[in-house]
C-alpha cells in the first residue's frame, strides 16, 4: 500500500493521501464529516479531495437519506477489491506517456531546458521565446536529449517489468 500512497501523494497531493490514509486505516465507511475531523481538513477540502480520489475511482460512496431532516449523507470507503487492477492500470498510463515523450524527444535533436523550474523545450520553441523559459524567464541551457531518451528508456523498462510482476500476481491469486 504504500507505493499507493506515493501515487496518491505525488498525482493528488498532501491533502488527498490524508484522506487516503484514513480511508485505508479505518477500513469502513465514513462521512465527509468524520473524514474532516479526522484528518483537520475543512469539508469543502476533503469533499474536493474525496472526488479526486473517486475519479481515480480509489474510493467509492453510498448515498444515504436521513429520513428525519431529507438530508444525504454520503459515506465514503476504499475500494479495496479493485485497487491491485487500479494501479495496473495507472503504470500502463505512466508507461505510454514516457513512451510518448521519448519518441517527441528522439525527434527533437535539440532541447533546452530552463535551470530553474527545470522546463524542457525543443530548439523551435527556445527560439521563439528567444532561448528565455516562457515560465520564469530565466536563460536556457542547451541539453543532450539523447542522456534524457536513456534515462526514460531505463525508467519504462523498470516500469514494464513490474507491470510484468503484478500481472502475474494479480492472475495467480
Amino acid at each position: 500500500m504504500k507505493l499507493l500512497e506515493e501515487f496518491v501523494e505525488n498525482m493528488l497531493g498532501d491533502e488527498a493521501v490524508k484522506i487516503f490514509k484514513i480511508l485505508l486505516r479505518e477500513r469502513k465507511d465514513l462521512t465527509e464529516d468524520e473524514i474532516s475531523e479526522k484528518t483537520g481538513l475543512a469539508r469543502n477540502i476533503t469533499r474536493k479531495n474525496l472526488y479526486l480520489l473517486q475519479e481515480y475511482r480509489l474510493v467509492s460512496y453510498k448515498r444515504i437519506k436521513n429520513r428525519e431532516t431529507g438530508w444525504y449523507y454520503y459515506y465514503w470507503r476504499i475500494n479495496d477489491e479493485e485497487l491491485p487492477l487500479i494501479l495496473l492500470e495507472l503504470k500502463k498510463d505512466i508507461i505510454n506517456k514516457l513512451k510518448l515523450k521519448m519518441e517527441k524527444l528522439k525527434l527533437d535533436t535539440a532541447a533546452y531546458m530552463c535551470t530553474v523550474c527545470k522546463r524542457r523545450y525543443s530548439f523551435s520553441e527556445a527560439f521563439n521565446n528567444e532561448f528565455k523559459c516562457a515560465h520564469c524567464d530565466n536563460e536556457l541551457v542547451y541539453v543532450e536529449t539523447n542522456s534524457y531518451v536513456d534515462k526514460l528508456s531505463k525508467i519504462v523498462t523498470k516500469l514494464e517489468e513490474e507491470l510484468l510482476d503484478e500481472q502475474r500476481k494479480i492472475q495467480g491469486s
